[in-house]
């Protein structure tokens, strides 16, 4: 363990100087120094950057300027792939610097997920957050007029404008279009260039390659369908109302590992999760595309219904087995409908209703899987197997 801090702790003291700059550039944007008078700050151990909207944090007391600051950059990156002992022994190695009063710690991150890692390795502190969100409109479109501009006297016409605002305020989106551009594409050209890339990307990364691939990943392909679909239609989905539906029914590990991927952004209101939107700006486009694929839409449809019919069915079994514990208990079932007052006649009403509410959902289901096995037959595609 000594050994793997000692090496972190080399590494970490080779970028301290050339990531200096930005922890002054985030002091500025706060409006502090060190001159500021004693009264009113707090002290900040720990910082967390993240692609997610928010504010910039109040920072700091006296010590800023006689402890050392320490800045992890790249931290668990979403690309950073199965190195959870290092990056745990890192926090730990961070966690204790701040509680031995060594130093402040900065962790640069391009996942608010990572929260919960440091919050783990050091229980004892609030983790205090600077969130960077992507630019907003105007801003982007002058970053992309400012980089255009460079190649002569073109302008934007108000088409080009419409094009460049599906794109977002994302940086990495925005200088993909320019460089695309400068290779001669139109406006257009290239955002259509960019979504018709995401769909592979995301298809790859939602569904995965096959069926087997699709095994590993930490969702169901029929979760990450569902979320897809709806926000295809919607800038918005409401966090209560996904998790508690099928196919999720509270299954929120999936939804964190879906933001994780970046395949959605979970946005937060005092810390609590509230709405659900794409994972970039982009990918609304990229919904949309996917979500007209013919072929596609009716592969994701069938799997998602024959999902859906066998949870009905395990509701139904289930509301069985509890009629038959009821009948042994004495209960007439079969005249329960017309005349059980009792707690177990009113009981067995209920699994009554119930099942004959699955058992609808699962006829009408049927006949929708029925209908989309015809679209892929004509198309001559094989359907999913259920």
């Amino acid at each position: 363990m000594s050994s793997s801090v000692s090496a972190v702790g080399s590494a970490v003291q080779s970028g301290v100087v050339g990531a200096s700059h930005e922890f002054q550039g985030l002091l500025g944007k706060a409006g502090l120094s060190g001159d500021q008078n004693e009264e009113g700050k707090e002290d900040i151990d720990w910082a967390l950057s993240t692609h997610t909207p928010g504010g910039i944090p109040r920072i700091l007391d006296e010590t800023v300027n006689a402890l050392p600051v320490v800045i992890l950059s790249g931290f668990a990156a979403k690309n950073s792939g199965k190195k959870e002992d290092l990056l745990d022994v890192i926090s730990g190695w961070a966690a204790s610097l701040v509680e031995n009063k060594v130093a402040h710690v900065i962790v640069i991150s391009d996942n608010k997920e990572n929260v919960r890692r440091l919050a783990k390795a050091l229980p004892s502190k609030p983790l205090l957050s600077l969130s960077l969100g992507d630019a907003d409109p105007a801003t982007a479109m002058a970053f992309v007029r400012g980089k255009i501009s460079s190649l002569g006297p073109v302008q934007l016409t108000p088409e080009d404008e419409a094009w460049v605002e599906k794109l977002g305020g994302r940086a990495g989106d925005l200088d993909s279009l320019v460089h695309k551009v400068q290779n001669g594409l139109s406006v257009k050209d290239a955002v259509q260039t960019i979504v018709t890339q995401g769909v592979g990307e995301l298809r790859k990364a939602a569904f995965g390659d096959d069926a087997d691939d699709a095994k590993d990943l930490p969702w169901k392909p029929e979760q990450a369908w569902v979320v897809l679909r709806q926000l295809a239609k919607q800038d918005e989905l409401s966090y209560a109302e996904v998790l508690l539906e099928f196919p999720f029914k509270g299954d929120e590990a999936a939804l964190r590992a879906m933001e994780h991927a970046e395949l959605i952004s979970i946005v937060t209101s005092d810390g609590f999760p509230i709405s659900i939107r794409p994972g970039k700006p982009i990918y609304r486009y990229v919904f949309q595309r996917l979500v007209n694929d013919n072929i596609f839409r009716a592969v994701q449809d069938i799997t998602y219904n024959n999902k859906a019919i066998a949870a009905e069915e395990a509701t139904i079994k289930k509301c069985e087995e509890e009629l038959l514990t009821l009948k042994t208990i004495g209960l007439e079932v079969g005249s329960s409908i017309f005349g059980g007052t009792g707690a177990a006649g009113s009981r067995a009403t209920y699994l009554l209703e119930k099942m004959r509410a699955s058992q609808e959902k699962i006829v009408a289901k049927e006949k929708e899987v029925k209908k989309l096995k015809v679209v892929l037959s004509t198309m001559g595609v094989e359907p999913p197997k259920a």
